[in-house]
């Protein structure tokens, strides 16, 4: 679900040094948030900056009501961070919530802070925009 034009447009906003690796940013948190759901897992696709999330929240929404693994992730740009969110549901149910954020300039390999959504699960859309897995 990565096109070519999202896969440019990471490269030319994110600063990624001309030498990518698979621990450069995002790639580092798509790799995580893959390897958290599973082999098996669907691919809900990845956005880019200010791109729209409506299909990849519908088809994360809709795996995580039948149960099924997925994983998911947005690139968002603050006022002086970049950040990458991600979801993934593995086969056992378990659901996870991935946040990358890194300063700008870079100063460091950033930060990454990965949870499991608070129980019972409630994987939703908050202000008809973005997945969350926050209690309401």
């Amino acid at each position: 679900m990565l096109t070519r034009a999202t896969f440019f447009l990471l490269l030319a906003c994110s600063a990624i040094p001309p030498s990518i690796s698979a621990d450069d940013y995002p790639f580092k948190s798509i790799n995580q948030i893959r390897k958290l759901a599973g082999a098996s897992a669907r691919n809900c696709g990845l956005v880019g900056i200010e791109q729209s999330e409506a299909a990849l929240n519908q088809c994360a929404m809709e795996a995580f009501k039948s149960g099924k693994p997925f994983y998911v992730g947005v690139v968002r740009m603050g006022i002086d961070t970049r950040n990458f969110e991600g979801f993934a549901q593995d086969d056992k149910g378990n659901l996870f919530h991935l946040w990358y954020w890194q300063s700008i300039p870079v100063r460091d390999s950033g930060h990454t802070k990965i949870t499991n959504c608070p129980k019972p699960f409630n994987l939703r859309i908050a202000n008809g925009v973005h997945l969350s897995c926050d209690r309401d």
